[in-house]
């Protein structure tokens, strides 16, 4: 009963780290959330996503092919709520604080009851897992819906009908986040391979799951495959002008051709990179030092993804491990190497901790595996005295530890990493909802991310309105905000040419200061946390 009670105070905790003030911290708003958002809204109003597409498998957005999981769970939020920051946010707070559930009725199944409740903290205290809880990022659902999945699945082995539940909560993660998309069934796989001779399902239970995940399955990959984002993105679409490039610098060096084709080609250059990519996911600096390379998805960076204290559980379970102590961990083992794999695919600056967000809770379990192990191999031994001293010790460590990193998160990421969110479209638009009448037009500059998407946001702009307007633009290199120009109504998205926009009368102009001359009348100024300024807005006559 007690440990009932840990649990609890445990998720408890998990879900007040994820749900206070949810609509400032992190400072910010990015498209992506706003869009996840708004298609929320308008499949509540109209059925259809904001390019009129009756309740669709996959999100054009901007034309990167979102999938679609975040914006039906939006739903009853945004319908209870109302279309807002915290609204929108909310599900992946729910869900990643359900997730500690999750996490700790499977590693309970394959261990201990004291291992379960401690992977269960780990999580709730984990600056990666929070932070990626905290806004409407697709990345963070399968946190949850993998566990429960596995879970499920364990649990099916004895009663296959939960097979059946299992397979369609596996199929509903791969419409989570293109990660998930790729990975899970190579989890299905592994668990089916590893769990073989103790399944025993009657052939009607085993041809429903089979039917529940290959079409939730193929739903995912008809609609995804060949997406332009994702060929964009892919190093395969770069690694043959980085093998000529580095060929033709070796044979102007004196290399002989043979040679450099041989050390320079689409393969080597293909395999180096990729190698490169994976190993930084598990790099010291990623890990614990530097963290996350961007400030979006609410990250800081220069904060690892993992505690310094980690360390020790880390070193733990690798001892655990080598001495044969550690058992059931070849999943999470197998679920940990397999994350990096889809973002060592692609470019970017590198580690990005949204795309291996996969490897949670993984890590954490295995984390906790390490940490279990040295408590019985080493501080049980102590004297009582010693051993108390240790563990209030600690406590000490993990507590400095968490308030460091929380502080960094809450603070550090509003002053230096709030233009990264785009902070400051809701200010924009709330002032232009105070002087735009009467105005001809009002051009919002294509600076601002995405400007449309934040109008329709903030202003909750008819989605039949918006569908409207959205059947009249082009997805130029497959992006909205490739087009010249585009509208809804009197608002217009453009670049803004200064010179000529400020001759036009009965106009409001918005865009970034690097668009207005030192010279311009600024009306209003909208500025980051940092009080540097982030959007100009000038009003003509």
């Amino acid at each position: 009963m007690a440990r009932k009670w840990i649990l609890v105070l445990i998720v408890s905790l998990g879900f007040l780290l994820r749900v206070i003030g949810l609509n400032s911290v992190p400072a910010g708003f990015t498209p992506d959330e706003a869009s996840f958002g708004y298609d929320a809204y308008s499949i509540l109003k109209t059925g259809k996503d904001q390019w009129g597409v009756s309740f669709p498998l996959i999100l054009r957005s901007f034309g990167d092919s979102k999938l679609p999981l975040y914006s039906y769970l939006d739903i009853p939020f945004i319908a209870v709520f109302g279309l807002n920051e915290t609204a929108t946010r909310l599900p992946n707070a729910v869900l990643g604080s359900l997730a500690l559930v999750a996490v700790y009725f499977l590693v309970k199944k394959l261990s201990t009851d004291k291992t379960a409740l401690l992977a269960s903290f780990l999580v709730a205290i984990s600056p990666w897992h929070i932070m990626l809880s905290r806004g409407a990022f697709e990345a963070n659902l399968t946190t949850f819906f993998l566990p429960l999945g596995i879970l499920l699945f364990i649990e099916g082995i004895k009663r296959p009908k939960l097979l059946v539940v299992s397979a369609l909560v596996f199929g509903l993660n791969m419409f989570s986040y293109h990660t998930a998309r790729l990975l899970t069934p190579l989890i299905v796989g592994y668990l089916i391979f590893n769990y073989r001779k103790e399944i025993k399902i009657e052939k009607y239970t085993l041809f429903a799951c089979v039917v529940v995940f290959l079409f939730l399955a193929s739903a995912v990959y008809f609609y995804i495959i060949g997406s332009s984002r994702i060929a964009s993105s892919s190093i395969f679409s770069l690694v043959s002008g980085w093998s000529a490039q580095d060929r033709y610098q070796a044979i102007l060096a004196g290399e002989a051709n043979i040679v450099a084709r041989t050390f320079n080609n689409k393969l080597i250059t293909l395999a180096t990179t990729f190698t490169k990519n994976y190993l930084s996911y598990f790099s010291p600096q990623f890990l614990f030092t530097n963290g996350p390379n961007e400030g979006t998805y609410g990250m800081v960076p220069g904060v690892g993804v993992l505690y310094l204290f980690d360390i020790v559980s880390l070193v733990g379970l690798i001892v655990g491990l080598i001495r044969g102590q550690i058992k059931n961990a070849g999943l999470f083992i197998f679920w940990v190497l397999i994350s990096p794999i889809p973002a060592s695919l692609t470019t970017g600056p590198g580690f990005a901790a949204n795309r291996v967000a996969f490897m949670m809770p993984a890590l954490q379990i295995l984390l906790a595996f390490g940490l279990v192990y040295l408590y019985r191999r080493y501080v049980l031994k102590f004297p009582r005295f010693y051993k108390q001293a240790i563990v209030f010790a600690s406590v000490i460590v993990v507590f400095l530890s968490f308030a460091f990193n929380f502080e960094k998160y809450v603070y550090a990421q509003r002053v230096s990493y709030a233009p990264s969110m785009i902070y400051g479209t809701k200010e924009v638009v709330d002032f232009i909802s105070k002087e735009e009448g009467g105005k001809k037009e009002v051009i919002i500059s294509k600076s601002v991310s995405e400007p449309q998407i934040y109008l329709a946001f903030y202003k909750k702009i008819d989605p039949r309105e918006y569908q409207s307007a959205s059947r009249n633009w082009e997805l130029v290199n497959g992006w909205v905000d490739q087009q010249g120009s585009y509208n809804i109504g009197k608002y217009i998205f453009r670049d803004i040419n200064y010179n000529v926009d400020s001759k036009l009368k009965n106009i409001i102009l918005v865009g970034k200061p690097s668009e207005f001359p030192t010279s311009a009348k600024i009306d209003f100024v909208v500025n980051y946390p940092n009080l540097t300024p982030a959007y100009y807005i000038v009003s003509t006559k």
